[in-house]
């Protein structure tokens, strides 16, 4: 997801699938080495499918790496925001982004749950998600309580 998100930003070189021909042969360079596509074909058939239009039984898959990489990037959050604990905003802010990336993990997880199976890396993202977001809840209510009071 973060090579996507440079690719798009600063137009670096994003290939995440093997190169196949109409016949279904892997595309080999003069070097012997596969070739890499930013699209998937799809089996059988000549239908290049791109990244962002993925479903779960393609791998990589754009909503399952989206939701992954959001988690991640709570995670991170969380620690600036354990270490900066005494702005209200700060711990506020990483709550925000905490909830956000468990919802859309739930959302994921309920979306293919029944069709492909348990996504476990978006269950464990839902179980810590809620644990996260509690613990910053309760930090969150004890500085802006403990910002509110005298000063010394």
């Amino acid at each position: 997801m973060v090579e996507y998100i440079l690719h798009n930003t600063i137009h670096t070189h994003f290939a995440p699938y093997l190169a196949f021909d109409a016949d279904g042969n892997p595309i080999n360079d003069k070097d012997g080495k596969q070739q890499m596509s930013d699209e998937v074909t799809m089996e059988g058939t000549n239908v290049h499918i791109p990244y962002r239009s993925t479903k779960p039984n393609v791998h990589p898959n754009f909503w399952n790496d989206l939701a992954i990489t959001s988690f991640a990037f709570a995670l991170i959050l969380e620690g600036v925001a354990l270490v900066l604990s005494r702005k209200p905003m700060v711990v506020a802010f990483a709550l925000l982004v905490t909830v956000a990336a468990t919802l859309l993990n739930l959302g994921y997880f309920l979306g293919t749950v029944r069709q492909y199976g348990i996504p476990l890396m978006s269950c464990l993202a839902v179980i810590f998600g809620i644990y996260m977001a509690i613990f910053q809840l309760r930090l969150f209510m004890a500085v802006r309580v403990g910002s509110a009071g005298p000063r010394a």
